[in-house]
């Protein structure tokens, strides 16, 4: 009797063991299928906006034209590029410049920016008025006091030029910085034309350097080309036209 006893309360044991593992699996299913949901439901609404903050410029800034803007990753530094190659780094909290850093063309310190690409982590293509493309990165550096506060300290880091050819006017221009140095410059000279240019240093054992440029037309046949950009390395070129098409070159 005893043993029988025994071995219905394992049996008694066992089921709801059972069925509670079962409950319990069900219940993970249902959940996971529940957050499945959540994440995948805001894919079939409509696309909104929200503006979350907004400052007015400093009074020192409207005179000149801001032609890109950037962000730290804590949201706290705002970088305001202007038409003259001035990063004006302005805190969002009281508003007030935190400093002032300057990018200047080359060969004409008088030259003023015609148009800014941004692309990878801050990085910025910046082509001047006479042509010239300019690499530029911007970094936001966390510094923390004697207080243990935090405090972001802009920098501008300033990376290869690229003049443009012989005689090419350009519509739009941009370039990029190889995995190896080698310099890719891209023009877009009038509605269908492109103009890709390449720029190799090599340095023997000596130190002896060697330049190597080439160029490359590409002219396209009943498109008009709309926009334009090239991968973070300058390995693909990417080119939007007016049919909605999508063109690459690699």
């Amino acid at each position: 009797m005893n043993a029988q006893r025994r071995a219905n309360t394992i049996d008694r044991v066992a089921t709801g063991v059972i069925t509670t593992g079962g409950i319990s699996i069900i219940g993970a299913v249902i959940l996971i299928l529940v957050l499945i949901f959540q994440v995948a439901f805001p894919l079939l609404q409509a696309p909104s906006t929200r503006q979350i903050a907004a400052f007015s410029l400093p009074k020192t800034l409207q005179d000149e034209s801001v032609i890109s803007i950037c962000m730290d990753e804590y949201l706290e530094t705002v970088g305001v590029l202007t038409v003259p190659g001035n990063f004006h780094f302005i805190g969002v909290s009281d508003e007030h410049i935190i400093s002032v850093q300057s990018v200047k063309a080359p060969s004409d310190t008088n030259a003023n920016i015609r148009n800014v690409e941004r692309f990878g982590n801050l990085q910025h293509c910046i082509q001047w008025s006479n042509n010239e493309v300019t690499l530029v990165q911007v970094q936001f550096r966390s510094e923390f006091d004697e207080k243990g506060e935090r405090h972001i300290v802009p920098l501008i880091k300033e990376g290869p030029s690229f003049a443009a050819p012989d005689d090419t006017e350009s519509l739009l221009a941009m370039a990029r910085e190889g995995e190896e140095g080698q310099l890719i410059r891209v023009d877009q000279t009038d509605s269908a034309s492109l103009l890709v240019s390449q720029l190799v240093v090599e340095e023997d054992l000596l130190g002896n350097e060697t330049v190597t440029e080439n160029a490359t037309p590409i002219q396209l046949d009943n498109t008009v080309i709309t926009s334009l950009t090239l991968d973070t390395h300058g390995t693909t070129l990417y080119a939007g036209t007016e049919d909605g098409r999508l063109l690459r070159w690699s």
